[in-house]
């Protein structure tokens, strides 16, 4: 009966603890700590932020090409004797391509970040959904031990 006591006891200290440890804590610090550590929120904010470097890749022009050619003789063509060749060369898209480019991964991009604020909110559902049950504890604790 002693150690059934001394178990309870523990167990109600151990729960006070507790209690008075999380007091320190309010729920804003929970959401922070929660979004700076959960991988799957740091992941879905990576892929925002890779969408938005690729912004200025999409709306601009494709690389130029420069080429160069060395003959080891002089050839006769029908212009004349050549040596080496060289050329360069622009493509151009078609008028608009590049704007319709762009506006489509900003969409993209508008896309992942709404895809984050969902998994962070989320996030802060679990969370919260936690600490309102804490507190649910700790109310019915504190009960317990006014009542007797």
């Amino acid at each position: 009966m002693i150690q059934k006591i001394k178990k309870y006891g523990l167990l109600n200290l151990f729960l006070l603890l507790t209690a008075v440890s999380s007091q320190a804590q309010s729920l804003d610090d929970y959401l922070k700590i929660a979004a700076e550590n959960n991988p799957g929120a740091k992941a879905a904010y990576l892929e925002f932020e890779a969408s938005m470097q690729r912004l200025p890749q999409v709306s601009s022009l494709p690389d130029p090409t420069l080429s160069m050619s060395a003959l080891g003789q002089m050839i006769e063509t029908r212009v004349g004797t050549q040596e080496a060749r060289f050329s360069l060369m622009q493509s151009f898209p078609w008028f608009g391509t590049l704007k319709a480019k762009k506006e489509v991964a900003a969409l993209e991009a508008d896309a992942k970040f709404q895809a984050y604020l969902d998994r962070r909110n989320e996030l802060f559902l679990k969370v919260k959904t936690a600490y309102y049950e804490l507190y649910e504890v700790k109310h019915h604790i504190h009960h317990k031990m006014q009542n007797g």
